[in-house]
């Protein structure tokens, strides 16, 4: 049996298509209210996304190291 593998970026990067296409089609309707409000969600997760892979990077793929502390 092989262990699953977690992708960590899976989420964000889900919310930021999802963000995507609901700006579009807010700017089609001309509901700029609603666009700006999802652009600033979109930003949110496109920074989370951007961290997310950044520590992906500097680990080598692996999506994040813990060191336990024991007291």
């Amino acid at each position: 049996m092989t262990e699953p593998v977690v992708i960590d970026y899976a989420e964000n990067l889900i919310k930021v298509k999802r963000y995507t296409r609901a700006v579009e089609e807010a700017l089609l309707r001309n509901d700029f209210d609603f666009a700006v409000e999802v652009a600033v969600l979109l930003t949110v997760e496109s920074r989370l996304l951007s961290q997310n892979v950044k520590l992906l990077n500097d680990n080598d793929g692996v999506p994040y190291q813990v060191e336990l502390q024991r007291s």
